[in-house]
């Protein structure tokens, strides 16, 4: 369920589908107030582990252990941070996205986004992300030069790109914008089917 107000998201849910071990993410501000009462709705028993790193727990440990004890016995367990992810790469130096851009665009370009744009648009497309939304705000010069002006070296080098560039001026049709994201999102489906 996704409750839209005004282009803010105030509630999202998300269901990690594992057929017989589905279980929802909840996504919404102030959630731990009532996490208690979302955790009553899927889980029947009554005692929760909560695990976390030494970063997180000491920030909202003690409020989600507050609020889950009207209901439940709660244990935690704190492990240090820092152990390595499984799912996600941290961003690329940027040493390693000037070398990366200057294959494109040239690393002199110094005003706005410049280069940085470009390199980092190479990075997700290497790293197997190839949609893009360059969303360009406000009529920036250097963000059209670099972002879409690169876009068509960036098509030719990368051929699995599917980027698509986005102006948010005062004067931009949101209809135009919503359009021209969608359509990017139905090239991404069609490509997945390849």
């Amino acid at each position: 369920m996704l409750l839209v107000k005004k282009f803010k998201v105030t509630e999202m849910e998300m269901i990690v589908n594992l057929k017989e071990h589905s279980y929802p993410i909840y996504i919404e501000k102030n959630i731990l107030k009532h996490a208690n009462e979302k955790i009553k709705e899927v889980f029947k028993g009554k005692k929760i582990m909560i695990i976390s790193d030494d970063q997180v727990y000491p920030l909202y440990g003690d409020d989600l252990t507050l609020n889950l004890e009207k209901d439940f016995k709660v244990n935690h367990v704190v492990v240090p941070h820092g152990e390595k992810s499984k799912r996600f790469d941290p961003p690329a130096s940027i040493e390693h996205l000037a070398d990366k851009a200057k294959e494109v665009v040239s690393i002199g370009n110094q005003t706005g986004e410049g280069w940085f744009l470009t390199g980092e648009m190479i990075e997700l497309i290497e790293s197997g992300a190839p949609n893009i939304v360059c969303m360009q705000p406000f009529g920036c010069l250097p963000n059209h030069v670099t972002g879409k002006g690169a876009i068509k070296a960036l098509r030719k080098k990368y051929p699995q790109s599917n980027i698509v560039a986005v102006d948010y001026d005062p004067g931009a049709s949101e209809v135009n914008q919503l359009n021209r994201i969608k359509l990017m999102l139905s090239t991404a489906f069609k490509n997945l089917d390849k």
